[in-house]
């Protein structure tokens, strides 16, 4: 069985992390040396996310683009349109893997980074959404995914 470790994530974030959106993962710990360069799964937690968060989300889309811009970053926030999905459509996101990313890396300090909010944010590329999210239960921190899920997301299904 293949070993996959997952980060479970907020729901909208979850979301823009596997679509390549967002990248960096906002935490208040480094990722373990031995993650640094590896896959991990993206699951969004069970917890739905308000209607005042998901209105600042799009409100800011905008200036979030024209920061990226300004910045000169070529994020693929740039190259597709960035929406967020409806909240029904959020509500079947909740408690499965949406997708898996690699982390590249962390760092501080990033104020550069529309996304950031710090303390430490994880580096990530290679954003891979599933076609259908796989129903797993979560936990805080890195956790291992079950065998045969953690099958079932690397075997393909990647959008």
């Amino acid at each position: 069985m293949p070993k996959l470790l997952a980060l479970s994530v907020h729901l909208p974030w979850s979301y823009l992390i596997v679509k390549g959106w967002k990248d960096i993962e906002n935490r208040t710990w480094q990722p373990p040396p031995s993650v640094i360069g590896t896959v991990i799964a993206i699951h969004a937690t069970k917890r739905m996310p308000s209607t005042q968060v998901i209105r600042f989300i799009q409100e800011h889309i905008k200036a979030w683009r024209d920061s990226f811009g300004r910045l000169g970053l070529s994020e693929p926030l740039l190259k597709g349109e960035l929406t967020i999905p409806t909240l029904p459509e959020l509500d079947r996101m909740r408690g499965a893997i949406l997708g898996t990313v690699r982390v590249t890396g962390w760092g501080k300090d990033m104020f550069k980074n529309p996304w950031y909010e710090g303390p430490v944010a994880w580096t990530q590329r290679e954003a891979r959404a599933l076609m259908t999210p796989i129903p797993c239960k979560g936990k805080q921190g890195l956790w291992q995914v079950p065998g045969e899920i953690a099958e079932e997301v690397l075997k393909g299904g990647l959008a």
